[in-house]
């Protein structure tokens, strides 16, 4: 029998001998995770009890025995994780859902508590001798800090704050020129002719700061592709939505941005 399945078989049997309360508890970090990661926990825990299926009625009297806070609209939430190839849901008929094949695999990583995660953080943590600043390297400390406590959000925002900051300073220490000739070829930045401090960039948007970073030859196209994908995902992070962070995307975040960004430009 393969060992996934031994082991799903496995985590289904404690699940089942358990009650929603003692099985909510039982989950590493759950306060921590956020409302899909609820969800699916417990579809999850319907599923090993022998419910292959569940309305969002079954699952909210689930959330109330399971002391949990029941996310709002959840009907709606139901329905948005369903959407899409690799949704964790499947909607089975009206107003009944069951998991996916995706979505058991997610239940089965949360409860796991991807120790894997815990040595990306520690990895991470090897970095923070390679930034000689000191103001910059407490600040990136407390990034990772945040993506150890599950404040994925948080890390990630934090980091990308640390990296435009970090290239702002080396643009103008080291391409200051080069930036301000990239800067006259736009016409989409009317307020601003050329920077001199780091204030100044404050009147240039971030997307666009890119852009002409990329024009000025200070960036490569492999950096421009990856700090626009980071930016996306920062954006995302900024605003209140269903979208969920895993703890291994704001790992992979803070390093690829400072392997692949703040070690590559150095003043």
């Amino acid at each position: 029998m393969p060992f996934q399945l031994c082991q799903f078989l496995k985590n289904s049997m404690l699940v089942s001998a358990q009650d929603s309360e003692s099985f909510a508890r039982s989950v590493p970090n759950i306060l921590r995770l956020e409302q899909r990661a609820h969800i699916v926990l417990l579809g999850f825990y319907l599923r090993s009890c022998g419910s292959t299926s569940f309305t969002s009625r079954i699952l909210q009297n689930t959330f109330k025995k399971s002391k949990l806070h029941i996310p709002e609209r959840l009907e709606e939430v139901l329905a948005t994780l369903s959407n899409g190839p690799t949704a964790p849901l499947l909607l089975i008929e009206r107003g009944k859902y069951s998991l996916s094949l995706f979505g058991v695999d997610e239940a089965e990583r949360y409860l796991k508590d991807e120790p894997q995660i815990q040595k990306g953080t520690e990895k991470l943590k090897d970095l923070l001798p390679k930034i000689l600043d000191k103001n910059q390297r407490i600040f990136l400390g407390e990034a990772i800090t945040c993506a150890e406590k599950g404040l994925k959000r948080a890390s990630i925002i934090m980091t990308w704050v640390f990296v435009m900051d970090y290239m702002q300073e080396f643009i103008i220490v080291n391409k200051k020129t080069e930036f301000n000739v990239a800067l006259l070829r736009r016409t989409d930045v009317r307020r601003l002719s050329q920077i001199n401090t780091k204030d100044n960039f404050e009147d240039i948007k971030e997307s666009i700061l890119l852009e002409i970073m990329r024009s000025a030859g200070i960036i490569t196209a492999g950096v421009f592709k990856i700090l626009n994908e980071k930016l996306d995902i920062r954006n995302t992070c900024a605003h209140p939505s269903d979208i969920f962070i895993h703890e291994s995307k704001a790992v992979n975040f803070i390093e690829d941005l400072i392997d692949n960004v703040v070690l590559k430009y150095k003043g």
